[in-house]
């Protein structure tokens, strides 16, 4: 049984509405239990690969990415989303800006299945939007999904640097998947420790220049989000927990990666 199988027998899900802003809001798969998807990933450790599901929960980062693309991505622009969890960034672009491709990616494929089928129910059509299951640490799975060097205008991401140990595998990627002028915008928690870190991977030989004036705060409110079940059913609130969100703008030079 794959991954995705796995939380739909035995954790369930809900599909929930969240607002992306500007009158417009995602509709949202998502695992109906935190504690039931972490127990299954401790239970079921081989056949998941000993992933953590951090894509359990919607974090105040990914609302805050949600509603800023709009202003961050240009009409006809390519978009990459990293580590997209439920998606919701990808599907914000393809809903709020006039995108011609976003590909969103992620190394969990219950994940990947999750961001999928929120963008269909989102209304996203497959022509705009399309997910895949990959490793930014595994460069050789990225080819077959169209990730070759220069592919893309805009990347964007929320929450992906709790692991020091990701700041360099995601510079790199980056310096490859993005052409020359390609911007990138990462939305992390303020308590997050590794964003000087990536900065200084991103910097690291010319590659990446930070956009003067870009950062900025954003204060996420506790709220909750409308949610009905995929039978029709009114399922459980799906609850935002408040935080700060730090936005930060990158800019790929013509340095070579």
């Amino acid at each position: 049984m794959d991954a995705s199988a796995l939380v739909r027998k035995f954790v369930g899900l809900d599909v929930r509405a969240v607002s992306i802003g500007a009158g417009l809001s995602a509709r949202l798969a998502m695992p109906r239990c935190q504690d039931k998807l972490l127990d299954l990933y401790i239970d079921e450790s081989e056949a998941l690969e000993d992933r953590t599901p951090y894509y359990g929960v919607l974090w105040p980062s990914a609302i805050g990415l949600s509603q800023s693309v709009s202003s961050f991505v240009e009409e006809g622009d390519s978009v990459l989303e990293l580590g997209c969890g439920l998606g919701l960034g990808g599907i914000a672009t393809a809903l709020a800006a006039r995108p011609s491709r976003v590909l969103v990616t992620d190394y969990d494929p219950a994940a990947v299945y999750l961001a999928r089928l929120s963008a269909k129910l989102s209304g996203v059509s497959r022509s705009v939007l399309r997910a895949a299951p990959v490793d930014w640490n595994e460069r050789e799975q990225w080819a077959s999904h169209g990730l070759r060097r220069d592919a893309f205008d805009v990347a964007i991401a929320a929450d992906i640097i709790y692991e020091a140990a990701a700041c360099k595998p995601v510079a790199d990627i980056l310096a490859h998947a993005l052409r020359p002028g390609g911007r990138f915008l990462l939305a992390d928690g303020e308590s997050r420790l590794h964003r000087a870190q990536l900065r200084d991977a991103l910097l690291e030989r010319g590659r990446f220049v930070a956009l003067e004036g870009s950062a900025r705060v954003l204060d996420i409110e506790e709220s909750k989000g409308l949610s009905s079940s995929q039978r029709g059913t009114k399922g459980a609130d799906l609850k935002i927990e408040a935080g700060r969100v730090v936005l930060q703008c990158y800019e790929r030079t013509s340095a070579a990666a």
